[in-house]
């Protein structure tokens, strides 16, 4: 794996409902470790490389699922993509556009078909947030109930299961603790 934060994103490669482990070589191309469980609940499975890469920049490269087939792809939509965070929030089955602001809260906006089939529903902050650094959040679905899930992925990955988000159930996110060490 890699010590490069900026290299490593979570998103469900094999369509079973739970976020895998994607690394960005340093070539641009795309290395996948499934997700059996995480660190002590079944593992990793190393898949090796799955793409060539079309950039070695890491922060050109998004992986969501836009189609609803369970599976992510790649795109971009904003011009400051250190922020996006493509990701189903409702568990509807599409990617939606969250935003992580500055105190590390998300900003959701949900995928009603995208640009030009039913467009994007402001939802709101989602997340208080849990980190000032932007960088260290990922959202991804890793208890496999549809819903992305809070990670700050600050050495060690913590999880906060999504129950609704902000301001929608008490609590609205659950402290799942420690899902990998890191390195």
């Amino acid at each position: 794996m890699t010590s490069d934060r900026s290299r490593v994103r979570l998103a469900d490669y094999d369509g079973d409902g739970r976020a895998d482990y994607l690394l960005i070589n340093a070539n641009g191309s795309v290395r996948v470790f499934l997700n059996k469980g995480g660190d002590g609940r079944g593992g990793w499975s190393d898949l090796g490389q799955v793409a060539s890469g079309l950039t070695a920049d890491p922060s050109q490269v998004t992986f969501a699922d836009f189609d609803g087939d369970g599976r992510r792809v790649a795109g971009g939509l904003t011009t400051d993509r250190s922020r996006l965070r493509l990701a189903d929030f409702d568990g509807d089955g599409r990617a939606d556009y969250n935003v992580v602001n500055p105190d590390g809260s998300i900003t959701t906006f949900l995928n009603k078909g995208g640009d030009g089939h039913g467009g994007w529903s402001d939802h709101g902050r989602t997340a208080s947030g849990l980190t000032t650094d932007q960088s260290t959040v990922a959202l991804a679905d890793i208890d496999a109930d549809g819903h992305a899930d809070y990670l700050v992925t600050t050495g060690p990955t913590t999880a906060f299961l999504n129950n609704g988000g902000d301001g929608r159930n008490n609590p609205g996110w659950i402290d799942y603790g420690r899902i990998a060490a890191g390195s």
